[in-house]
């Protein structure tokens, strides 16, 4: 059985920033756009990644002191919710 921990990590981004809206006016995007941060990509989704750009603006916000967010929180790899999935 594999792991999939990147389902999660959007989602684990977005609480940690303060939820969807706050994400949206943070990166310029429309709480849709987030939302599908976090949805598979069967499902027209990223498939639970952050996007680049908008990971930049988020750390951006956190240097700024705007939220506490580190690069760690897009990559980590013991995700406290990682979800087993079938094998690819």
């Amino acid at each position: 059985m594999e792991v999939c921990f990147a389902m999660n990590i959007a989602q684990t981004v977005i609480e940690k920033v303060g939820g969807v809206a706050k994400v949206a006016k943070i990166c310029g995007r429309t709480q849709s756009w987030v939302y599908k941060w976090t949805y598979p990509k069967e499902r027209n989704g990223r498939g639970g990644v952050v996007p680049h750009e908008d990971a930049e603006a988020l750390l951006a916000a956190a240097r700024r002191g705007e939220i506490d967010l580190t690069p760690e929180d897009f990559f980590s790899k013991e995700h406290p919710r990682a979800i087993p999935t079938a094998n690819r």
